[in-house]
């Protein structure tokens, strides 16, 4: 559902009043990442290793107002660019790629 609200209008003319945050704007204007960033931050912290389903299911869930194609563009490559997470690189061939069964700590 969150998908489709943020494809109704890719100009961001009105606005989708989420749960979790007083508004965001939908549209290709929308940049800022941070409130998703920090979530994750909060959310998987203290964790330890933690798949990629398990922050795509988080994502998904009731407890963000953003959809699961917005996590590995624009939060986990900023993340990992900024090193603020860590990936096992048994779990994935390329740099900045998030593929099924990978495992990721956040620092």
């Amino acid at each position: 559902m969150k998908q489709a609200i943020w494809k109704v209008d890719p100009f961001g003319d009105f606005s989708f009043r989420g749960t979790h945050s007083e508004q965001m704007t939908l549209g290709l204007g929308f940049s800022d990442y941070s409130p998703l960033i920090n979530a994750l931050q909060m959310r998987f912290q203290e964790r330890g290793w933690v798949s990629i389903q398990d922050i795509l299911d988080y994502v998904m869930s009731d407890e963000t107002d953003f959809h699961s194609t917005q996590v590995k563009n624009n939060a986990l490559k900023w993340l990992e660019e900024k090193e603020l997470i860590e990936i096992n690189p048994d779990t994935r061939n390329r740099v900045k790629t998030y593929p099924d069964g990978t495992m990721i700590r956040f620092v």
